[in-house]
């Protein structure tokens, strides 16, 4: 009678499957260990990435609010008219608008063509204001200060503030102008009590100028 042994069997596919489970484990922690390393260089990586980006941001300065006064300065004809001949006289008056503020001194410096235009002189329009001048090549400097001997307050509405004259010379059309620009102190401004510049904005005027008439 022939005897079977089923332990003999059952012990090779015991140690197979334990050792089959062994080599998942292994795997699974290679797997988990390789994502760690990863994981770190990463963040490595990722650090100094930072603290570069972080030195080169420039700073940024606040830009400055910019007030804009509404000082007027302008040039007129005194006629209204602004075609003239060839040997007619020529009168312009300087108007002002200084925005309710009351004013000690103003500049008006107007631009001209002496090969067009004569400059014959000038007048102070305001009592309060003692005018001086200053004639160059194709620029006239008026500066009217406030008499020392006048209290009240000058505020400009629409006034006319000075008075210029000139003669044609030549033919042509010219463009008369108030040389201006904001902040600076070297050009026309209405300068208040405060000695601040209220002028903001300034007009000029076109003439037309022919040939004498016959």
């Amino acid at each position: 009678m022939e005897i079977t042994n089923n332990n003999q069997t059952q012990m090779p596919a015991e140690t197979e499957e334990k050792n089959s489970n062994q080599t998942f484990l292994i795997v699974i922690a290679g797997v988990i260990v390789l994502f760690i390393i990863l994981l770190l260089v990463f963040i490595s990586g990722s650090k100094k990435k930072t603290v570069n980006y972080s030195q080169n941001i420039p700073e940024v300065s606040p830009v400055p609010t910019v007030i804009q006064e509404k000082g007027v300065l302008s040039l007129k004809s005194k006629t209204g008219k602004t075609n003239f001949s060839v040997g007619q006289t020529i009168t312009l008056v300087v108007n002002a608008y200084s925005d309710n503020k009351p004013i000690t001194g103003y500049d008006a410096v107007i631009k001209t063509d002496d090969n067009l235009l004569k400059y014959l002189g000038q007048k102070s329009l305001n009592p309060n204001f003692q005018l001086f001048t200053s004639v160059k090549p194709n620029q006239i400097y008026l500066t009217g200060v406030k008499k020392l001997n006048t209290n009240e307050e000058i505020v400009f509405d629409n006034t006319d503030i000075a008075e210029l004259t000139f003669k044609v010379l030549k033919s042509g059309t010219i463009n008369l102008g108030l040389d201006f620009v904001p902040g600076s102190k070297k050009d026309s401004n209405l300068i208040d009590n405060q000695s601040a510049d209220q002028l903001g904005k300034v007009e000029g005027i076109t003439l037309n100028l022919a040939s004498q008439t016959k």
